[in-house]
């Protein structure tokens, strides 16, 4: 069982399969007359399966609703446009109606009862027994804006409550309206269905209609001398037929020829006749005493039943008894109808009408049948072959114009892309049943797609909610079944006395109709089997189309009117109201850009999301908003990870090895003695497994390159990922603290020569970092309130605000690099580094957002200024100079003077692990300055830091750090945890193993692939950009002063800055085209701009982005040329 369970685990799509193997199984057994049918039956074996805890992408689902809902459309769509357009009105507005009540008492019952609105969807799923609605109130939960975890609670509830009603729901439906219907109504059904047939004709003896239609033989006659047909033509002698009966004579035997019968032939004497008839009815006709005659040459005359799609106007709507006489009529025999995607069958009685998109099988020779075909619609032959391209192509368009978002006072409507599915099959089913020259979908075609792609929906639905169903119906239990009868039972019985008192309808169709709106098949059957008639089938077509539809269709309004969604619709209301003002007064909208004017970007970024329409709705995924100010990229380093978790396995195995005795799951601490044995055992053992070679080529790079102690190594790690001890040393693990200094050796410094040992100390990230340095720099007298710092500019916010703040109260000098001048510093900003006042350089390289790092000529220009200053502190936050090509640190040109910052969290994809350095040199200007601070100061700081240490005045700046994250008093839980640790290490090892730099060239083409696109639909050209070697591109920054010029002159650029207000170009694009950017200015840029991240989004978004960008740029265009007369370029 353990091995089922966990191959069902790993290969889902099993799952699915066994699923809809018992499924359908299970469902078609039957007991006295009863089924469960294949889709509760699936649903209840899906929820068993999904006990085992199985995860499926919730994509499978999507693809097969969608296909299912087209197909239910298709099949619906004639009867469905008849209904709303032409002669079925009073059915389909009483379907409408039907449909209403069986909305109108499920909320009734989930507002009474109390129900989530999960449980009320599946409610009324259940109760009127209409599945698909489930997966459009999938997509409506989805999108009311709750948080995840309640999402997924609501969508688990549903099936539990469908499961419970769906049995009263069509056991219920069929009893009510076969059984106790008529005795509510007082209809004597059998009674009712023999009157409307008498009215159809069914009882008259008129030609070509009633049963005579399809009982009939050939016989061959011979023409008697003086008969009362000799001497006729064929078209008089067939003309003399009794009424009621309908005879044509297919061939004649003439003097030993045999020829087929025209309507002009005369008859003669000794004629021998094939006759098409009743035999009693051609005797009579065909004189005193009929001579039949074995002929079984001219008997043999070519008949065929084939069955006829109608699609001619000139027959749509026409009795039979009127298309009888018609000339093209002769010779042909009509055997059945069905109408609809239930193929209901339709009396053949001469009132009988026939509608385009009916199915009606004929009986004659095959020129006959051939002949009718041509002039009433196409001969629909069996083929088992389906155009799957107009199939394809029409889902394809339904679902892109279900994507569409109409947006009414910023708030987005839509369709959803099932809706669009189910409109896309209506459409295209009613086109088919005009022009049937396209999309042909053969019956066991729209079989599987109807009931196959339904089924895999509920059971994948099933399995996701499977391990919650047990602990749902143990919460709803009887309450919700009997809530279930209530639902199912009140809207027939009021739908009945509708039909009957308001819209007064025929009582032998009365139920047929009712049946139809609320789709239950089985009560048909019920209805048609107690009338001991096919009369009632009449009224289920159209009410069925209209039905089918709309019930389907409150999935999507269910959630809209459950009771938990009030909350959300009122917020949605007041949001609305909110913009619709704010539309209205262009005073407000500037009153609120000049307010956000002093955010942060990275507030700032929340209040564009919300104009963006994020927080308030959450669409589907293809309608999601393009958040491209974020940094975190969308890419993830793999190889890395899969070695980590098995490290993990390997290190629990280590574990396990202390305390093996004792059963109730305790572990010990890994021994070191053998320990790399045990490892080469291990990896030999999972051989082919992900990450294993990995682990096996770290192992060999640290004995074999780095000249370490491969088992030292490997119990370090496999103490530290299951991080059973503090961090000793706190500052960083001794091995770890070699290897990752060889990885920002390799990264930072490269082929720079560096003289010299450095430090480092584990942090939490860049961030933590930053406020470490700037912490420790102060306690430690390094920079006081009132000291000058530099900032170059463009950089990383928190570094602009911080020395603002009431902790630092400090100066700050801007060194701005020039977008004209490649975002480089020019030597007259880096002179401002001479002033001895300043006693600080703070600067990210490469830079962030212009993402371009420090040319040469500016690194050598720093370090000689360094030389003339050699007390001037210099911090590098070097995070994405693992993206730039030969990339080198300032900290390779002036280590003792250098604080280095870097973050694996872009590079790696690892922003949620949270770890990064801060690194100094042995030999540094900071424990030099701290030496040589005055007395007072030194005897504050050894009183600081003598609980930790006995020589606290040697304390190394560095340690200090270590120290000051934990409040000195916390020194000894210092230090970032060991399994991130670990992580760090097999991140710098992978890089330092990869020596082509496979995997950097792969994000470097990867991120700038993305720029070209962006750019190229801007309608900006990349060539200056493209030569410079310096562009390491993760952000790119679109400055309007600088690229405005560029496109449409300086006019226009000094025409916008002046008629804008801050940010109001970037809130524009987020309310109209959903993309959401970082205003530049909060990084200190010189010009109004935004920032992109080229990280975290997919090329065809950038396109999308760079398209809104000049969409809106050219709208500015518009308004410049008009309101100044001038023309931008």
């Amino acid at each position: 069982m353990s091995w089922l369970t966990a191959t069902l685990r790993s290969y889902p799509e099993i799952a699915v399969f066994l699923s809809l193997g018992v499924g359908y199984w299970v469902g078609g057994k039957s007991f006295k007359g009863f089924s469960l049918g294949s889709v509760t039956a699936t649903l209840l074996a899906a929820i068993a399966i999904g006990q085992l805890g199985i995860t499926i992408s919730p994509n499978v689902k999507s693809v097969f609703f969608l296909m299912f809902l087209f197909a239910v459309g298709y099949g619906v769509g004639p009867q469905f446009v008849r209904g709303i357009a032409k002669d079925g009105l009073p059915q389909a507005l009483f379907s409408v109606i039907q449909c209403l009540l069986c909305l109108a008492a499920p909320y009734a019952a989930a507002k009474i009862a109390g129900y989530d609105i999960g449980s009320a969807a599946g409610l009324f799923a259940g109760s009127q027994t209409i599945s698909a609605s489930m997966g459009l109130a999938t997509d409506a939960i989805n999108r009311i804006g709750l948080p995840p975890d309640q999402a997924k609670a609501l969508l688990d509830a549903m099936p539990t409550a469908y499961a419970v009603t769906y049995i009263y729901g069509t056991i219920g439906s069929a009893l009510i309206l076969a059984m106790l219907g008529p005795k509510l109504l007082n209809i004597d059904l059998v009674a009712a269905c023999k009157d409307y047939e008498a009215q159809l004709g069914g009882g008259a003896e008129i030609g070509g209609a009633g049963s005579a239609w399809h009982q009939f033989a050939l016989r061959a006659y011979r023409v008697q001398e003086g008969g009362r047909v000799a001497g006729l033509t064929v078209g008089q002698a067939e003309a003399l037929e009794l009424p009621g009966a309908r005879l044509f004579i297919e061939r004649i035997r003439r003097g030993g020829t045999i020829q087929d019968a025209k309507i002009d032939d005369v008859l003669q004497g000794g004629d021998i006749v094939a006759v098409a008839g009743r035999r009693e009815e051609l005797v009579q006709v065909l004189g005193g005493v009929a001579h039949e005659v074995d002929d079984a040459e001219l008997l043999a005359v070519p008949v065929e039943g084939v069955d006829i799609y109608i699609t001619s106007k000139d027959v749509d709507g026409k009795k039979l008894s009127e298309l009888a006489q018609l000339p093209g009529a002769r010779g042909v025999f009509i055997r059945r109808i069905k109408r609809g995607a239930t193929e209901t069958p339709i009396p053949v009685l001469p009132s009988t009408t026939l509608h385009r998109g009916d199915t009606v099988t004929l009986v004659g020779r095959t020129q006959d049948t051939t002949a009718v075909a041509k002039a009433v619609g196409v001969i629909d032959r069996p083929s088992d072959v389906a155009d799957m391209a107009f199939t394809g192509l029409a889902i394809t368009l339904g679902a892109l114009i279900g994507a569409i978002v109409i947006r009414a006072g910023g708030i987005p409507i839509t369709l959803s892309t099932a809706g669009g599915a189910l409109i896309a099959g209506i459409v295209f089913g009613w086109l088919r049943a005009i022009h049937p020259t396209f999309g042909r979908i053969p019956s066991p075609t729209l079989w599987f797609m109807n009931s196959v792609g339904l089924n895999v929906f509920i059971a994948v639905v099933g399995i996701t909610a499977g391990p919650g169903f047990v602990a749902g119906l143990q919460k709803l239990g009887v309450s919700l079944f009997l809530w279930g009868i209530f639902a199912s039972s009140v809207p027939l019985i009021i739908g009945m006395y509708i039909a009957k008192y308001v819209f007064k309808f025929h009582p032998a169709i009365l139920l047929g109709i009712c049946a139809g709106a609320r789709t239950t098949t089985a009560a048909l059957g019920m209805i048609c089997d107690a009338a001991k008639s096919q009369v009632p089938g009449l009224g289920y077509t159209v009410t069925y189309a209209v039905g089918n539809t709309l019930l389907t269709i409150w999935g999507m309004v269910w959630s809209c009117c459950s009771p938990d969604a009030a909350r959300g619709s009122y917020r949605t209301f007041l949001l609305i109201s909110r913009r619709c003002w704010m539309a209205k007064s262009s005073k407000s909208d500037h009153d609120d850009s000049a307010a956000m004017a002093s955010l942060s970007p990275f507030e700032l970024k929340d209040e564009l999301i919300k104009a963006a329409g994020g927080g308030v709705v959450e669409r589907p995924a293809n309608l999601a908003m393009l958040n491209a100010g974020r940094g975190n990229p969308n890419f993830l380093a793999t190889i890395q990870r899969h070695g980590f978790w098995q490290l993990g396995l390997f290190a629990m195995r280590e574990s396990e090895r202390s305390f093996a005795y004792m059963p109730e799951g305790i572990g010990g601490f890994p021994k070191r003695e053998g320990i790399e044995e045990r490892f080469e055992i291990f990896a030999r053992e999972n051989k082919g497994v992900a990450g294993i070679a990995f682990l096996v080529g770290a192992v060999s790079y640290v004995r074999d390159q780095l000249g370490l102690n491969a088992g030292d190594f490997l119990y370090e790690m496999c103490e530290g990922i299951l991080a059973c001890n503090y961090p000793v040393p706190d500052r960083m693990l001794k091995l770890a603290e070699i290897i990752v200094g060889q990885y920002l050796r390799r990264e930072m410094i490269g082929k720079h020569p560096f003289v010299g040992e450095f430090d480092i100390f584990a942090v939490e990230g860049g961030t933590a970092a930053m406020t470490y340095i700037f912490n420790t720099m102060r306690e430690n007298f390094l920079i006081s309130e009132g000291d000058t710092i530099a900032l170059g500019r463009p950089i990383f916010t928190p570094y602009i605000e911080i020395p603002t703040l009431n902790d630092y109260k400090l100066e700050v000098v801007n060194l701005d690099a020039d977008v004209a001048n490649g975002w480089q510093y020019s030597k007259k900003e880096l002179d401002k580094l001479r002033d001895p006042k300043v006693k600080a350089f703070f600067l990210v390289n490469p830079s962030n957002p212009p993402s371009v790092k420090m040319d040469d000529a500016s690194l050598q220009y720093i370090a000689e200024i360094v030389k003339e200053r050699p007390d001037l502190i210099l911090l590098t936050d070097d995070v994405y100079g693992t993206f730039a090509d030969d990339f080198v640190s300032l900290f390779a040109l002036c280590p003792k003077n250098t604080i280095l910052v870097y973050s694996y969290s872009k590079y790696f994809g690892a922003t949620g692990w949270r770890f990064g350095t801060i690194a100094t040199h042995r030999e540094n200007i900071f424990d030099e300055k701290l030496a040589a601070l005055p007395k007072d100061k030194r005897e504050i700081l050894h009183h600081r830091y003598e609980s930790i240490t006995t020589e606290p005045d040697k304390l190394k700046f560095i340690d200090r750090l270590v120290a000051d994250s934990r409040t000195v008093a916390l020194n000894h839980t210092a230090g970032l945890s060991l399994p991130q640790q670990v992580q760090m290490v097999l991140f710098s090892l992978f890089s330092l193993m990869d020596t082509p730099d496979a995997y950097k060239n792969a994000l470097k083409r990867l991120i700038r692939s993305r720029k070209q696109a962006l750019y190229r639909e801007m309608g900006l050209a990349l060539d200056d950009a493209e030569k410079d070697e310096n562009q390491v591109d993760y952000y790119t920054i679109l400055d309007l002063e600088y690229f405005g010029g560029k496109t449409h002159g300086r006019d226009f650029v000094e025409w916008v800055m002046k008629n804008t207000k801050p940010s109001e170009l970037l809130f524009e694009l987020a309310k109209e085209a959903r993309v959401v950017l970082l205003p530049g200015r909060g990084f200190g840029t010189p010009h109004p701009s935004g920032r992109v991240s080229l990280a975290n989004l997919n090329e065809s978004d950038y396109m999308h982005i760079g398209r809104s960008i000049r969409k809106l740029m050219d709208r500015y265009v518009e308004r410049f040329n008009k309101e100044t007369g001038k023309k931008a370029k």
